[in-house]
């Protein structure tokens, strides 16, 4: 795949994958910050292992939950992103054509399957948890970025492949969609990175 792609792409590419490891390190902390917590009251004795189950239960509803769901739209949206790729090898002039033995159609029900749970991990998960202003702020934007890059990227740039215009839909991938994927992950590290703060405090409460 990577052969049939232009320098840019490249670019683009490494750094979303990067970007990944960062998102992966950044809940391996969070993870990190809960144990240690639990760790600290356990060693309190009785009591303290009964303000760890609760703590346990609040952190894991108040920080894990929004982290996994801003984890989850950067992954949704990658998905989306990379069936477009798999998408435009299908051109008849592209080297990797015979190497599909499958319709177009696959790749461009798989990209309507993420925008749908894209708007689901918004609207169903996102807004309907108990969100402070600074995080509402930032969910806010994420749902308005992701209704950008729907109506303005990847909509334009399903339809373009129905009317087998590869170039045009690749130009859209490059314009639009890959510029906002970075806003939308910038987006969702600030919302990782206040789960992060928010345990770091938890921690540092628990030894007070």
């Amino acid at each position: 795949m990577k052969a049939n792609l232009s320098p840019r792409q490249h670019r683009t590419a490494a750094n979303t994958t990067a970007f990944m490891h960062s998102v992966i390190f950044r809940l391996k902390l969070i993870v990190v910050l809960i144990v240690l917590s639990i760790l600290f009251l356990g060693y309190q004795g009785l009591s303290g292992m009964q303000n760890a189950s609760s703590m346990i239960e609040r952190m894991h509803s108040e920080n894990m939950h929004n982290a996994i769901h801003a984890t989850e739209v950067l992954n949704e949206l990658e998905k989306a992103r990379s069936q477009l790729l798999l998408a435009y090898q299908h051109d008849p002039k592209s080297p990797f054509v015979h190497m599909h033995d499958h319709g177009i159609e696959i790749h461009r029900d798989r990209v309507e399957a993420s925008l749908i749970k894209l708007q689901q991990i918004i609207t169903d998960d996102l807004l309907t948890m108990e969100l402070s202003k600074e995080e509402q702020a930032i969910v806010s934007a994420l749902k308005n970025k992701l209704e950008n890059v729907t109506e303005n990227g990847f909509k334009p740039a399903l339809q373009q492949l129905s009317q087998q215009d590869f170039m045009a839909g690749n130009l859209i991938l490059l314009e639009k969609i890959n510029p906002l994927y970075v806003d939308i992950s910038k987006a969702a590290t600030a919302l990782l990175d206040i789960q992060i703060q928010e345990g770091n405090d938890n921690f540092w409460g628990s030894r007070a």
